[in-house]
């Protein structure tokens, strides 16, 4: 495996590909556990206020300061939600801004991957190097994106396990993880080719396409492009991950399957 000198973040001499995984894991198992705590606690709470009994004058006073404490964490949800609905639909100027700039954010995430496939899949990093300052940003976004989409989810836990969530998981703790352990790994980065799948409907939302026809095709279009490039993706993952040795990268693994592809 490659080292880099100088400039190198405190570098790991053994694999660490564990803990970008565990770091991708450990988020989504988490945030599930309290969503579905949260869901049982309410429950609860309304389960209790539904049987009748007597309260003394101290606990209705708690109730009383319970209820407004809770007045108050609600207004302030709610002026942070239409915050976050302003900047997240395409339906207003924000809107249409934000997903611009999330749809040039991702293709710049996938062309940061790709520029990085020559090199080992698990390597020593600089804080110098433009690929990694350019992941850095692009993660930071899409956190911050993320964190946004789920303050305007109506429902929480279904927003959770979709599909552009998973793949946020996939993406974003590695990227920020390659600060704590000086090193990167390109496993998992390729899910995010996985984004293209919405990128058709991105383009129709801030209007740059209007006819039917002309969405269809875009659709298609995207779809096989995603797949193809995920397919990639996950081949230059295995290629690598099996055979330490194989200098494999990720335009010769498109190749690869394009030409596998029209043989077939």
């Amino acid at each position: 495996m490659g080292n880099n000198n100088g400039n190198a973040l405190s570098c790991r001499p053994d694999r660490v590909w564990i803990i970008f995984i565990i770091s991708s894991v450990a988020p989504f198992v988490g945030g599930l556990v309290a969503i579905m705590s949260w869901r049982m606690t309410v429950h609860l709470i309304r389960y209790c206020k539904m049987r009748k009994r007597r309260r003394d004058q101290d606990s209705e006073e708690i109730y009383f300061s319970c209820i407004r404490f809770i007045r108050r964490v609600y207004n302030i949800q709610r002026r942070v939600v239409q915050f976050a609905e302003d900047i997240s639909y395409p339906k207003t100027k924000k809107g249409r801004a934000m997903t611009w700039v999330q749809l040039l954010m991702n293709l710049i995430a996938i062309g940061s991957f790709a520029a990085q496939t020559p090199a080992d899949i698990e390597r020593c990093v600089k804080l110098t190097e433009i690929t990694i300052i350019v992941d850095l940003i692009c993660n930071i976004f899409f956190l911050w994106r993320f964190v946004v989409m789920y303050i305007v989810s109506k429902d929480k836990l279904c927003f959770w396990v979709e599909i552009g969530s998973l793949i946020d998981f996939c993406t974003i703790p590695p990227a920020l993880v390659t600060f704590g352990v000086g090193k990167t790994w390109l496993g998992l980065r390729f899910v995010r080719c996985l984004k293209l799948l919405s990128f058709g409907d991105d383009i129709a939302a801030v209007k740059l396409i209007s006819s039917h026809k002309m969405l269809t095709l875009s659709r298609t279009l995207c779809q096989f492009v995603s797949f193809w490039l995920t397919a990639a993706g996950l081949y230059f993952l295995v290629a690598r991950m099996s055979d330490s040795g194989n200098k494999i990268h990720f335009f010769e693994c498109m190749y690869f399957l394009l030409v596998s592809n029209n043989l077939v």
